[in-house]
């Protein structure tokens, strides 16, 4: 459950970020016009701490956020902090819904453009590791890339389609 107590200063200053439509009661998209992360989502700074600004903007509109869920978006604009464009769900639930409007990207393995490993390259890791000889962090070493992307191939949480 995100608790976090806003004062009326934290809301003023949250609203005061955000981009209105000029035409009240559309159904536009409210742009946050401050800090984003770079997947495009804004974050605001409460105390020592920053939060999604679509969660702040369903905190103090809606209501709590409960444990294991999470603020979906219905217009899928991550920049947009339109409580009418807000719901709450799992993660799964989100999957689904950006599944079903064709926004998953289906591009993995040498398909996506910023892949740093080939095929040949994750069975040679494998096989590496499967040796005990070597560590992840050797194996990263050998490849140039990090010792968590190493993790991930020999857990098969990447590259599952590889053998």
């Amino acid at each position: 459950m995100l608790k976090i107590k806003y004062s009326q200063k934290d809301i003023k200053r949250f609203w005061d970020k955000v981009q209105f439509p000029e035409m009240v009661g559309t159904n536009e998209c409210w742009e946050w016009k401050a800090n984003c992360v770079p997947d495009g989502y804004g974050s605001f700074r409460i105390g020592s701490r920053m939060v999604g600004a679509h969660q702040v903007a369903y905190t103090v509109t809606i209501g709590t956020i409960l444990e294991g869920l999470c603020v979906c978006h219905t217009c899928d604009n991550p920049a947009c902090v339109n409580p009418s464009h807000l719901w709450l769900g799992t993660h799964a639930d989100n999957m689904q819904d950006k599944a079903q409007k064709g926004r998953a990207s289906h591009l993995y393995g040498e398909r996506h453009p910023k892949h740093r490993l080939n095929n040949d390259d994750v069975k040679q890791i494998r096989t590496l590791y499967k040796t005990g000889l070597y560590t992840q962090q050797k194996i990263a070493n050998l490849f140039n890339i990090s010792r968590i992307a190493i993790e991930h191939v020999v857990n098969y949480r990447t590259w599952k389609h590889i053998p």
